[in-house]
């Protein structure tokens, strides 16, 4: 028989009957006390806190009832004193407990223990430790000692992978001639191989090159730029020319020397010719400029032309001379990465080449009767790394720290964190050696989107350190980094290292410090001053180390989290094969090669897809248009005999690895070394619906690659970066997933260091900038909401309040007469990527976000104590509400109106207004029965085209909503169907194409359009459609928190089994900080049954749905008939520790 589903009412009500009270005789068995943590972190070290707070759990075979009574800590310092014994404190509170003792002392080893009474009277005892670090206030740079930055001023350069640069050199034409020019671009590797471009170009040596070249044949004179062999398009004639003013060149100094400058970002170029600059229109929000890239404009394609080879080139018949010569680092103060002392011709690249010759500082260049072209490779150096040696006494070691920086991405003129790692064991009697490589990591190079943002805090590596050896008779020795005492290699086998263009090794290199290290402050000297316009908010972005904080980190560092081995490799053409790891991941490479021959080059490239079979000009083959601006390749060269690459400083959003000069390798020395700041989940799912489970686990592999030092927005292309919008969406389901807690602190103390001076917060953090307005800068609200809620940390709002009040006011400058808010037009995206993104009008989920918003600040404000905030945002809140309703829902018909009066009527708009609280009591009604129709009927997309019922036709905003709206209004039937539906648009619809990640778009790959012509902008790893994670967590499975009582000592079980639909079973997990909470449901013709298992220490109030045919007062528990309270086809219990089987029957 088909049971039928029970709904309680339109809207979402707690059943008012009183709850049963269910637990089991209390258990005399013994317990233990596990999971230690200071701060969230087991053991951890250097701990910059002055009131750490403390959290353990209680573990036994036979936890019926069991609860905690009583707590007991003590913290004593490494000399055994007492610095808090908190006395028997009468409690069940086991996470989040302050430290109230004396002042704690940095660089300090503490031990801690604490004693448990249970409700039977049993006490157990647990032990841990913690150490302290440098700066315990947080306030400026703490204790280094005197330790220096230190680094290289010699900046490497590796051309073939430099995407944004300037290009600079003074010219003389000689008198008989009237042209000539320099080449750069020339001899990339990508177009002198059919296989590594999109379009099978093959240039043989020097045959694909850019030529900038000065024409005074006639006046005005004139800059012209030349493509050979990037495009099947190029011919003799420029693909850009450009006037000069006969103020700069005229016939009295057509022939004297001319200074001329390029700059080009990802083929974007600006030029200029002495004091001239040449006015070019805008390209994009972004930037202006010609395009010279044969893929497109800026960074949003694949990037031509790299520096790569550069030279000269005069026609047959012309002379010219040429000085000063260089290649410059894109932003202030430019430092050169290539010029030449021409006082011996055999200090040039170009020596010994036909047409040139090098005299008095000047290259001089002769067409002859052929014309002459000098190309050479101006790459040079090798990614600073630093050594010292030192020697340890004839003493007994206690312990040894290192204190450094590996700084992660923080906004670092704000705010820098350093690591504290125990190398006790690595020290050793006489003589000991430290060192470290440095790469460009969040620092220097490629960091977004844009190339006008490259080197964007500097672009010079530097390192602090301090080494502290401390002794047992209690002397320390103190190693730290100094111009003195370390010493400089520059010349290493990492030649260049990259996140966005990927690792550059010479395996034949070695290590040589034959320099002293130098002095690289973190100040205004060597990192970038000059302000950043802010496009969304008008703001300049001024940059004051003065203010720099360095803190000791508290989240988890990247690590290997998992080793997968290629499950398949097919041959593209002899040396180049693809190898499938089997799912889309974020990683490096660890390609074992039994047998390398010396010299030999290997190269590495990645992709999340290859192109369809339908493809006819690159089926097969790695589709790299989406990887846009990012290089993402890996080179190595070998030295010989059994190697391993895998680079070090570099990570790649892939499925397929393409290998380019080795014969075909086992798949078992094809890996990838997966990498993530998650060390665990803390959540599993499970159910009948096998294309549901391995959507859950698209979503788990997704968080995976996506919460790597930030939470990114995907993993592979050229952005990789902190935005707010689909963290806001997503925060819910991450915090079940995994714990959160410190990790999205850190990225709210990021937020608050980009927030405007207006209080704003950007739509991007850290760096700032981007766009998405209301409904993304909002995160500052939401996610301090969602981590609040989920861990109990009032350490979150005492952080962040003053933060979030700012931004609530900011917002209230944006209204407008009518009341409607708004950042601008083209400053806000709304339903982001939905299939019926035009009908939603932007300024109602704006209108929307801001009364979620209110509600939050306002319950915050309560919470806090701050009784004037919370009246000031309450009477604010109910005031916006009532305009929302008067201006957004018809009067008569009650659906959802645009801002103009136009009908809205859509998914998204009634998922937002009743999730966030919008509508009042009245149109909420209405809203649900619209909502539920809204996902019955067919719906047109905005392509015209038709799509069937239960389509999710919702985007980034409505989709982590709209399964959570129908479940609250009774109609978990309606959303089982969305999630199980197969055809497009649906959640499933990725998952029956292969999909192994969540992906950016519904549509992202469809079996009629392919990838729909958004080949650039289509990300395979995107975690924002995954935000139904959280409704299979608290909906399906049940597991919900009380925000009531935040942190899981008291939690809602609340299961919504399929009654109407396809699935028949689901269970699953969340490891709250309390313990595991399980959940299972089983539907059959006669009966649901329920097994929960409720941790010791915690209890939970659980409501079961019941099928409108049952007519008892009875249900099973454990075995035994119980009488129950039926109301409105529920009832509630109240659970107490223990495993619980319910059978309810129809």
């Amino acid at each position: 028989m088909k049971i039928s589903n029970s709904i309680l009412s339109i809207l979402y009500l707690l059943n008012s009957s009183v709850p049963i009270i269910l637990g089991k005789d209390i258990s005399s068995d013994s317990f233990d006390v596990i999971n230690l943590t200071v701060n969230r972190l087991n053991k951890p070290l250097g701990l910059d806190e002055k009131t750490p707070y403390f959290g353990w759990q209680m573990k036994t075979d036979r936890p019926e009832n069991k609860t905690q009574v009583s707590y007991k800590i003590v913290v004593k310092n490494e000399e055994g004193k007492t610095m808090w014994n908190s006395g028997k404190v009468k409690s069940d509170q086991s996470q989040n407990v302050q430290y109230n003792g004396k002042k704690l002392s940095q660089e300090t080893y503490y031990s801690w223990s604490v004693e448990i009474s249970d409700n039977n009277g049993k006490t157990e005892k647990s032990s841990s430790y913690f150490t302290t670090g440098l700066n315990l206030s947080r306030e400026g740079q703490g204790n280094w000692e005197g330790a220096e930055w230190i680094g290289s001023n010699d900046l490497p350069l590796n051309s073939h992978t430099l995407a944004v640069y300037t290009i600079k050199t003074s010219i003389r034409i000689s008198a008989e001639s009237d042209h000539a020019g320099i080449v750069f671009g020339a001899n990339d590797a990508r177009l002198m191989s059919a296989d590594k471009n999109i379009w099978h170009l093959e240039a043989s040596k020097n045959e694909s090159r850019i030529e900038y070249v000065l024409d005074i044949s006639a006046f005005p004179a004139k800059l012209k730029i030349y493509r050979h062999g990037y495009s099947a398009n190029d011919t003799k004639k420029p693909v850009a020319e450009f006037e000069i003013t006969e103020k700069t060149i005229n016939s009295k100094n057509a022939h004297d020397f001319h200074e001329i400058w390029i700059f080009s970002s990802h083929g974007v170029v600006q030029l200029g010719i002495d004091e001239e600059v040449i006015d070019l229109p805008q390209i994009n929000y972004v930037s202006k400029g010609a395009v010279i890239n044969p893929a497109g404009p800026g960074g949003d394609y694949m990037s031509f032309p790299m520096v790569a080879d550069i030279g000269f080139v005069v026609d047959a018949g012309q002379k010219a001379e040429f000085k000063n010569y260089k290649v410059l680092n894109y932003r202030s103060p430019g430092n050169a990465l290539f010029s030449e002392d021409l006082t011996e011709e055999k200090n040039s690249i170009f020596t010994g080449q036909q047409g040139i010759t090098i005299s008095n500082g000047v290259y001089q260049l002769d067409g002859g009767v052929k014309g002459a072209l000098v190309v050479a490779n101006p790459s040079r150096g090798s990614m600073p790394a630093l050594q010292t040696s030192f020697k340890i006494k004839n003493k007994q070691i206690s312990h040894a720290f290192l204190y450094a920086t590996a700084r992660g991405f923080t906004q670092y003129d704000r705010f820098h964190l350093y690591q504290t790692y125990d190398v006790t064991k690595q020290i050793r009697k006489g003589n000991n050696t430290l060192m470290t490589q440095l790469a460009e990591g969040w620092w220097s190079g490629a960091i977004t989107f844009t190339g006008d943002l490259w080197n964007y805090f500097g672009d010079r590596q530097s390192f602090i350190a301090k080494l502290v050896i401390t002794y047992k008779d209690g002397s320390r020795d103190v190693i730290k980094t100094n111009s003195k005492t370390w010493k400089l290699s520059t010349d290493g086998p990492l030649i260049s290292s990259s996140f966005f263009q990927g690792e550059n090794y010479d395996a034949r290199r070695e290590l040589k410090f034959n320099k002293n290290a130098e002095v690289i402050p973190i100040n205004e000297e060597t990192t970038h001053l000059e302000p950043l316009f802010n496009v969304m908010s008008g703001d300049l972005m001024e940059f004051d180390y003065s203010k720099v904080k360095f803190v000791g980190q508290e989240t988890i560092p990247v690590r290997d989290v998992e080793q997968v081995k290629a499950k398949s490799v097919k041959k593209l053409k002899d040396k180049i094969y693809i190898y499938d790891m089997g799912a889309n991941l974020a990683g490096v490479p660890k390609i074992t090669i039994p047998n390398g021959k010396a010299g030999n080059k290997v190269t590495l490239r990645f992709a999340e897809v290859l192109y369809p079979e339908n493809d006819v000009n690159n089926a097969g083959e790695l589709m790299l248009e989406n990887i846009r601006a990012a290089l993402a390749t890996d080179t190595y060269i070998l030295k010989g005999g059994k190697e391993i690459i895998s680079p070090r400083f570099t990570y790649h959003g892939y499925r397929y690895i393409e290998i380019t000069g080795l014969d075909k390798l086992s798949l078992k020395n094809v890996e990838t070394i997966v990498l993530s700041s998650i060390d665990r989940f803390t959540a599993g799912y499970k159910c009948s619906n096998e294309s549901i489970n391995k959507l859950f686990q698209n979503i788990l592999r997704t968080t995976h690659a996506n919460f790597l030092a930030i939470p990114t927005d995907c993993p592979q292309r050229n952005e990789r970066m902190g935005w707010s919008g689909d963290l806001s969406v997503f925060s819910k389901t991450a915090s079940y997933l995994w714990d959160v807690n410190n990790f999205l602190s850190q990225h709210l103390q990021a937020m608050r260091d980009t927030q405007t001076p207006k209080g704003r917060f950007d739509d991007i953090a850290p760096l700032g900038g981007g766009f998405g307005g209301p409904l993304w800068g909002s995160a500052g609200i939401i996610v301090a909401k969602e981590v609040y809620q989920q861990y109990g940390d009032e350490n979150i709002y005492q952080q962040h309040y003053q933060a979030m009040k700012k931004y609530m006011d900011y917002l209230e400058t944006k209204v407008l007469e009518d009341g409607i808010l708004t950042e601008g037009a083209g400053a806000e995206l709304g339903d982001w990527l939905g299939p019926e993104n035009s009908k939603n009008d932007v300024s109602f989920l704006v209108f929307a976000q801001e009364i979620k918003n209110l509600k939050v600040i306002y319950t915050t404000a309560e919470h806090l104590g701050k009784t004037d905030d919370a009246e000031y945002y309450k009477n604010l809140y109910n005031k916006r509400k009532a305009l929302f309703n008067k201006k957004f829902v018809d009067a008569s018909t009650h659906k959802t109106l645009k801002s103009n009066g136009e009908l809205m009527d859509t998914q998204t708009s009634y998922a937002t207004g009743l999730e966030y609280d919008a509508f009042n009591d009245e149109n909420s009604v209405y809203a649900a029965k619209y909502l539920v129709e809204a996902c019955e009927r067919e719906n047109v997309d905005d392509e015209g085209i038709t799509r069937p019922p239960y389509s999710l036709m919702t985007g980034f905003v409505g989709t982590a909503l709209i399964s959570k709206a129908l479940t609250h209004v009774g109609r978990s039937d309606v959303a089982y169907k969305l999630i199980e539906n197969h055809q497009y648009p649906s959640w499933l619809y990725s998952v029956d194409q292969g999909a192994t990640t969540i992906w950016e778009r519904l549509n992202s790959y469809t079996k009629e359009n392919g990838f729909g012509g958004n080949n650039s902008m289509n990300s395979f790893n995107h975690y924002s459609f995954g935000s139904v994670g959280a409704w299979m967590i608290e909906d399906s499975l049940g597991i919900q928190r009380d925000e009531q009582n935040p942190g899981w000592k008291q939690f809602n079980l609340r299961p919504q089994p399929d009654f109407n639909g396809k699935m028949t079973w689901a269970k699953g997990h969340y490891d709250s900080q309390y313990g595991k909470i399980e959940s299972y449901w089983k539907l059959s013709k006669k009966e649901c049954t329920y097994k929960f298992t409720i941790p010791v220490n915690t209890k939970a109030n659980c409501q079961l749905n019941v099928p409108k045919s049952f007519n008892s007062t009875t249900i099973k528990i454990n075995g035994k008939s119980k009488n129950v309270t039926v109301k409105n086809h529920k009832v509630n219990l109240e659970l107490l520790p223990g495993k619980w089987n319910i059978i309810v029957k129809n």
